[in-house]
């Protein structure tokens, strides 16, 4: 199967990715949400760890310990209550995943929703997250994928690939689960408008002490199509975003 790829680089799980298109079968989207210290950028980096309070200083280098395993999630912790008629607090589970590493003392999670889309719901540094998850299950948080450019299919984004916009919070991607390999894979629905479906997976970069995240848009049908990835971050009001600057080589082609 052909693909096309681009990489990008997420410094301190803050920066902006770049984008490919391609009429190829599928479309790759690789990139690595980074240790700060593994970073160009590690002086804002620090400076965002100190912000958030956790550390005076880069963390120490060594072999993580690196687990996955699944277990339902906290997706949402409220809703409204038709028969009393006001906004009650509970917590909403649903079926995901979870990759974790140890090291230097440091734990660093990434969690994924089944439900929402494949949503990656949290990256944290010690319990803290950097991505924004809203208490409603019709608000949009965390981490979505979305093919472009969006003006081929308006909105909202083709159900199957991200249903909450369309007020879906059941439909599922499917998941596995590689405990050998340290790693999971979320597959989508195929889109029946537009014939395509994406995935999701995610492992770790031992000596880079890195989550790698590759993203595919498979195209299912017999015809050619063009797309594009787009990944959509959403973090806390009055956050702070890295992005690295200068004379770096692009990424992409």
């Amino acid at each position: 199967m052909n693909k096309a790829a681009a990489r990008g680089v997420v410094v301190a799980a803050a920066c902006v990715a770049a984008a490919v298109s391609a009429t190829t079968s599928t479309v790759m989207f690789h990139e690595c949400v980074v240790n700060p210290t593994a970073c160009d950028a590690a002086d804002t980096a620090t400076a965002f760890l100190q912000v958030f309070g956790t550390r005076k200083s880069s963390p120490s280098v060594g072999d993580p310990t690196v687990t996955v395993f699944t277990r339902d999630l906290v997706a949402d912790t409220k809703r409204y209550d038709e028969k009393a008629r006001k906004t009650v607090t509970d917590k909403i589970l649903k079926p995901g995943v979870v990759l974790k590493f140890v090291s230097g003392g440091d734990t660093y999670e990434l969690e994924a929703l089944r439900t929402k889309g494949g949503l990656l719901q949290s990256f944290k540094l010690n319990g803290w997250s950097i991505l924004f998850n809203r208490p409603y299950e019709d608000q949009m948080d965390g981490t979505s994928f979305w093919p472009a450019p969006q003006s081929v299919w308006g909105w909202p984004p083709p159900r199957e690939l991200d249903p909450t916009p369309s007020n879906d919070y059941n439909t599922e991607y499917d998941l596995s689960v590689d405990e050998d390999g340290k790693s999971f894979k979320m597959t989508s629905p195929v889109s029946k408008r537009f014939n395509i479906r994406v995935s999701k997976k995610a492992t770790v970069d031992a000596e880079r002490l890195a989550f790698v995240l590759d993203y595919e848009i498979e195209n299912m049908g017999s015809e050619p199509q063009r797309w594009a990835p787009w990944e959509i971050s959403r973090v806390k009001p009055n956050g702070l975003t890295f992005f690295l600057t200068g004379t770096h080589a692009s990424s992409g082609s």
